[in-house]
C-alpha cells in the first residue's frame, strides 16, 4: 500500500475525482458526447455509461454478477452496450445519481471496522473494502484522463501528489492478483519504484497460483529493479500508453523485467 493515505485523503480524491469528471460531462456538446473516446469501442458517452451501470450495479441483483463475473471486462461492455440508445440525459442522469450513492455507501464501507472485509471483484481478485475509495478514484480519474479529454482534445492538469498515492492505494493490491493467469513465470522479485510525489518503493515477489506477493520498501534481493515516475504508472500499468515510451529505466536483469512489463495489464 501507498504511504500516508488514509480514508479522509481517500474519501477527498473519491469525491473530488467525481466532481472533475462530472463537471466535464455537463460541459460537453452533442458531438463531444457521441465522439470516439480512447477506450477502444467506446463512446465519450459510453464511457459515463459504464461508470453509471457499475455504481448502478453495486444496488442491484448485478452486484452478483460483478463480484463473481469471469470476465468484468466483457460484462462491463454487456452494461454499456444495454445503454447504447439511451438519452444521454438519461445517461448522465444515471451518472450523476448512482456515483453519489456509491459514495455515500462506500464512505461508510471502506472505514473501521468495515473496511477490512474482503470482497471479491470478478477475475480482478479479492480485496478489503478500504481500497474501494482508490478504486472508483482510478475509475472516474482515468476515464477522464485517459480515455475522455484526449478524444476531445481536452489537457488536463497532471494529478497531485494526493490523486496519484490514492490510486496506487486500488493500484498496489491490483499488481498482487489482476495478472495471475499470465504471472505465473514470475520466480525471482524484482523492486518498483516509482518517483516523484505519491510515489514509493515495492518489493514485487513469486507468491502461489500465479500471484504476487508486494510488500512497501526496498528489495535488496530482487532480480531488477524498475524505476519509473509515479504520475506515469496509471498510463503504462493499464496499457493505454507503451512503457517504452514513459520515463522507465531498467536495472539487475533487464531481460526479465521487460517481460514483466510486457505482461503487466491493470484494470
Amino acid at each position: 500500500m501507498s504511504a500516508n493515505v488514509g480514508h479522509a485523503e481517500r474519501m477527498a480524491e473519491l469525491r473530488s475525482s467525481r466532481e472533475d469528471l462530472l463537471t466535464l460531462c455537463t460541459g460537453l456538446t452533442d458531438d463531444q458526447w457521441l465522439s470516439p473516446s480512447c477506450a477502444e469501442g467506446w463512446r465519450v458517452r459510453d464511457v459515463i455509461a459504464h461508470i453509471g451501470a457499475v455504481c448502478k450495479g453495486m444496488f442491484t441483483p448485478m452486484i452478483v454478477q460483478q463480484m463473481f463475473s469471469k470476465d468484468i471486462e466483457r460484462l462491463n461492455d454487456t452494461t454499456v452496450d444495454a445503454r447504447r440508445y439511451w438519452p444521454i440525459d438519461q445517461v448522465l442522469s444515471e451518472f450523476d445519481v448512482w456515483t453519489k450513492r456509491t459514495i455515500g455507501f462506500v464512505s461508510v464501507a471502506s472505514r473501521r471496522p468495515f473496511g477490512a472485509f474482503p470482497l471479491p471483484i470478478g477475475d480482478l481478485g479479492t480485496y478489503p473494502t478500504s481500497v474501494f475509495p482508490s478504486l472508483f478514484t482510478f475509475d472516474f480519474d482515468t476515464h477522464l484522463r485517459y480515455d475522455i479529454a484526449p478524444a476531445i482534445g481536452l489537457t488536463i492538469d497532471p494529478p497531485t501528489g494526493q490523486r496519484t498515492a490514492v490510486i496506487l492505494y486500488w493500484l498496489i493490491p491490483g499488481l498482487e492478483q489482476m495478472n495471475r493467469t499470465t504471472m505465473g513465470w514470475v520466480d525471482r522479485p524484482l523492486a518498483l519504484t516509482l518517483q516523484g510525489a505519491g510515489g514509493g518503493t515495492w518489493r514485487i515477489a513469486p507468491g502461489k497460483g500465479g500471484k504476487l506477493r508486494v510488500t512497501a520498501g526496498p528489495a535488496t534481493d530482487a532480480a531488477a529493479h524498475i524505476t519509473g515516475e509515479a504520475s506515469e504508472f496509471v498510463a503504462w500499468s493499464t496499457t493505454r500508453t507503451p512503457w517504452r515510451q514513459a520515463h522507465i529505466e531498467l536495472g539487475g536483469d533487464a531481460a526479465y523485467a521487460t517481460k514483466f512489463l510486457d505482461t503487466l495489464n491493470l484494470i
